[in-house]
């Protein structure tokens, strides 16, 4: 029914743009997550031993793209952030998980804190 009451230009301009970008910032995560495997599988300087010892943190950057890269995957970091709470909350197994506005039990919301908490912890292996 909201599909229908959209305006065609939402219909027609918007959807596709969003899911456009949707598989763009999948598509990049997916190529950087490849090659900062093969960084680490061909160059024996990616590993940590390979780290010069008197290069201090935030001093040198070991981005090849620069403040670029760091910008993009900070922007990567939050939509991977975001689509893994979507996808949290659309399996059917925790649809009941859901919080209702003004009727939310304590367990419901003890719940929710707890599953929060183990998605934010995964972000840092993402």
């Amino acid at each position: 029914e909201l599909r229908h009451r959209a305006s065609p230009w939402q219909r027609n301009l918007g959807y596709p743009l969003a899911m456009l970008g949707l598989l763009v910032l999948t598509g990049i995560s997916v190529l950087i997550v490849c090659f900062h495997v093969l960084e680490l599988l061909l160059d024996d300087a990616a590993m940590p031993r390979g780290i010069q010892q008197d290069a201090s943190l935030g001093q040198v950057s070991f981005s090849i793209f620069g403040s670029f890269g760091a910008a993009v995957q900070v922007v990567l970091i939050f939509y991977l952030m975001v689509s893994s709470v979507v996808g949290f909350y659309s399996s059917p197994l925790f649809t009941r998980l859901l919080p209702e506005r003004q009727d939310t039990p304590l367990t419901k919301i003890i719940g929710n804190c707890v599953s929060l908490l183990v998605l934010s912890s995964a972000l840092p292996v993402f």
